[in-house]
């Protein structure tokens, strides 16, 4: 069964998901709480969900075949997302660094491990849609 396959690609999507969903809830959020406040962190988080939302509809994909139209335009939104999200990752990195090399390297192979699931969530709806014949034999 090809990850890119109706049923191949639902796990794909839940293993990213539940990684990315945990990271944020158990990691970014009680941080931020800790550094300013429940408001300000509530504030970012709805203002995030309102972005993306509002993306989403710049990023609709026309396509002949509904379905894999729907997992083009998907992969697009998520490849946006996490371009945005990059950003601030390149000023941890560069912080890291200015903070000592040891603390560089660390948040460098923190971001690298963090990137994968990242990876998947925007390849397998892209495979799915608009690029299914790009790696077939």
């Amino acid at each position: 069964m090809p990850f890119y396959s109706r049923r191949g690609v639902a796990p794909v999507f839940g293993v990213a998901a539940g990684i990315m969903v945990g990271l944020s809830l158990f990691g970014l959020l009680p941080e931020g709480h800790a550094i300013s406040g429940q408001k300000i962190v509530s504030l970012g988080f709805f203002l995030g969900i309102l972005l993306m939302r509002n993306l989403e509809r710049f990023v609709t994909v026309k396509d002949a075949n509904r379905e894999t139209g729907a997992y083009t335009g998907m992969g697009y939104l998520i490849a946006i997302g996490i371009a945005l999200h990059d950003f601030p990752e390149g000023l941890a990195m560069g912080a890291g660094f200015r903070g000592g090399e040891e603390l560089g390297y660390l948040i460098a192979f923190s971001l690298a491990l963090h990137n994968i699931p990242e990876g998947i969530s925007i390849a397998a709806p892209l495979k799915k849609g608009a690029f299914p014949a790009a790696s077939s034999p």
